[in-house]
């Protein structure tokens, strides 16, 4: 037995609810690992100081109140606390949705923002126009020329 099996019966094992052959391979386990050890070891102090919480009475007229809410019709799934029950699972789909939306809205507003600056700040600069820069300050040839790939001629 395997850890994770072994901690999923550390609590039916307290409450003496494992069978023969799952009480005896989990007790083997609990042998050899100490982990699993130390954790049943807390689970089993965590019941004793449970069991040494006194136990409250309830108030005079809590059973009372308790039978006349009981007593009354239950509501329908559209009324009160159950709609919120049965709508909970959208709820989640909702704030995605919105998450989405807001995200697709801020995406294109900076991303046309961007756009408008670098469009508004940067000059247009054509290859003739920086060809034509080049070859002043460098007194070259132009740029163009140096980018063109030699044709070899297969003369020998």
């Amino acid at each position: 037995m395997n850890c994770r099996r072994a901690k999923k019966k550390l609590s039916p094992y307290m409450d003496q609810a494992l069978g023969d052959k799952e009480k005896l391979e989990l007790e083997r386990h609990l042998e050899d690992c100490s982990s699993c050890g130390h954790i049943l070891r807390q689970l089993e102090r965590m019941h004793s100081l449970v069991q040494k919480i006194p136990m409250e009475k309830p108030r005079p007229a809590f059973y009372e109140g308790l039978y006349h809410r009981l007593s009354q019709k239950e509501k329908a799934p559209g009324e009160g606390l159950f709609r919120v029950r049965y709508l909970w699972p959208v709820f989640p789909m909702l704030r995605l949705r919105r998450l989405a939306a807001t995200v697709a809205i801020l995406l294109a507003v900076f991303g046309s923002s961007f756009y408008l600056w670098r469009s508004l700040s940067v000059p247009e600069i054509t290859l003739r126009a920086f060809d034509e820069e080049y070859l002043q300050s460098r007194q070259m040839i132009p740029l163009t020329d140096e980018l063109i790939l030699p044709i070899s001629d297969e003369r020998e």
